[in-house]
């Protein structure tokens, strides 16, 4: 069973309402993802960097760059959210550390990411790390 539009706009705004995210909504952060009910792909990525999170578009860095790049699609394709979920493992950028960006929130995936992802996406990519490689790209059958 796939999730519909409806189910999207529910899920988004029982982000937004999270008390866990109230110093989220506080700071006026907006959760940084795409689905979209028809998305055949399904990329999931660490958090949403500050940039994302600044400009509200996922992958918005030189890694998304290389992320599109490396997929061989133009910005235009991989940001039409019929074709590409963008999936973060946290919706807010989790905030700078010492030695580079905190990390995520370690009970998010558990909690928001779905068992099964939007529209019918067959193909699903994870991409880690401080750049995107062929490592940590899965294709499902």
């Amino acid at each position: 069973m796939s999730l519909t539009a409806s189910d999207l706009e529910r899920i988004r705004s029982e982000i937004t309402a999270d008390r866990d995210n109230a110093w989220a909504a506080a700071a006026n952060y907006q959760p940084i993802y795409v689905a979209d009910a028809a998305a055949r792909i399904a990329i999931v990525g660490q958090a949403p960097g500050r940039k994302a999170q600044e400009s509200g578009i996922p992958w918005n860095d030189a890694s998304g760059a290389r992320l599109i790049d490396w997929l061989g699609v133009d910005e235009t394709t991989f940001r039409a959210s019929s074709r590409f979920a963008l999936l973060p493992m946290d919706f807010y950028y989790p905030g700078k550390g010492p030695h580079g960006d905190l990390p995520s929130c370690q009970d998010f995936a558990a909690r928001w990411q779905p068992a099964d992802p939007p529209g019918d996406a067959p193909h699903s990519a994870g991409a880690s790390g401080p750049g995107v490689t062929g490592e940590g790209i899965i294709e499902a059958d």
